[in-house]
């Protein structure tokens, strides 16, 4: 794939979806970002020295949620794809990603903003999308169920039952 055509299918796939993404050379150099706050580079720079990965795609962990990584099968790039937000953000989560971004502290509340913008997906919505990224950007179909090991139906139920529950107390608050 052309670095014009990856380009090109995330931006149409963040225009689609509004969940941000950000493409980085084989280097861990940030090439292109797409996401509504300009400064969630930072973060997005940050988090590509924690992934590290067996699997393509894959996920990880970060302080303000869950990232899909999705390496390029014939370029080598990654495509970083989050946060999936899994939990209740606290004023300490922004505290700590303002200081882990270098971000000056007068833009809280627009981080803030921007995380209220990122849809709020289950879990298993969260993987079918990367999946259906990694399908684009690599012509490779994977089995959502076998490639992240979803086979435990109780922790997959507890973990939609949380995310509902979150999302329903987030929404609570809004009305």
């Amino acid at each position: 794939m052309t670095d014009k055509n990856l380009f090109k299918t995330c931006e149409l796939f963040y225009a689609s979806h509004y969940f941000p993404l950000a493409c980085f050379d084989n280097d861990g150099t940030l090439i292109k970002h797409y996401c509504s706050y300009d400064n969630f580079k930072n973060v997005f720079e940050h988090n590509i020295g924690q992934y590290h990965a067996d699997i393509n795609p894959s996920i990880f962990t970060s302080y303000a949620g869950l990232y899909g990584a999705i390496k390029i099968n014939k370029s080598g790039q990654t495509v970083l794809v989050g946060p999936y937000i899994n939990k209740i953000l606290t004023e300490d989560i922004f505290d700590h990603l303002i200081r882990q971004a270098s971000l000056d502290w007068s833009e809280k509340e627009n981080l803030k903003q921007f995380f209220d913008s990122i849809p709020k997906y289950s879990y298993n919505q969260f993987l079918n999308l990367l999946s259906f990224l990694h399908f684009l950007v690599n012509k490779e179909e994977i089995s959502v169920t076998e490639h992240f090991k979803v086979t435990d139906t109780k922790f997959m139920q507890n973990i939609g039952t949380k995310h509902s529950k979150d999302i329903w107390t987030e929404n609570q608050k809004f009305h």
